[in-house]
């Protein structure tokens, strides 16, 4: 009987080796890729301020924070109104219109919580000095197109600026 189990046991963790492994081999291959946006995509704000100042760095995060917590509750809002449309086409009352409002109105929503936080940013970036408002600027930019190299570039560039020529 003891052996008996002590084949289970080593199957077992046979498996979940076998499994792990494939896991980690999987990470390693898929670490280097990087998805090139496609289409228009939204700024990463956050990814953005790493080329700011300390100061403004710190202050944008703030901003993004607070104008975050103003439009929590709308997000949620439209969420639900996401999860209630797509929970509906397996109703027996579906109704097409419907779905497709509650889907408007979500987007809507989504909109204009969006709108809120742009104007917030634009008009943070109009209080920075003008060099600083051009590398924002550019640093939106290519977080647009690159997000993952856009935040490394920041990093980098942020660093650099940051020490004594």
């Amino acid at each position: 009987m003891a052996g008996r189990w002590l084949k289970w046991v080593m199957v077992a963790s046979l498996a979940v080796n076998v499994f792990l492994l494939g896991a980690i081999i999987t990470a390693y291959l898929r670490r280097g890729q990087d998805h090139p946006a496609t289409g228009a995509q939204r700024p990463t704000f956050r990814a953005a301020a790493l080329s700011l100042t300390a100061p403004h760095h710190a202050a944008l995060l703030d901003l993004l924070t607070n104008e975050g917590r103003k439009i929590q509750a709308d997000n949620q809002r439209a969420r639900r109104l996401r999860e209630e449309a797509w929970t509906s086409l397996s109703t027996p009352s579906f109704d097409p219109q419907s779905v497709k409002t509650e889907l408007a109105n979500a987007r809507a929503i989504n909109l204009q919580s969006r709108g809120l936080i742009e104007g917030a940013v634009v008009d943070f970036a109009a209080g920075l000095p003008p060099a600083e408002r051009v590398a924002f600027g550019d640093a939106l930019r290519r977080t647009m197109t690159h997000p993952r190299s856009a935040a490394q570039d920041a990093r980098e560039s942020h660093t650099t600026s940051e020490q004594p020529p």
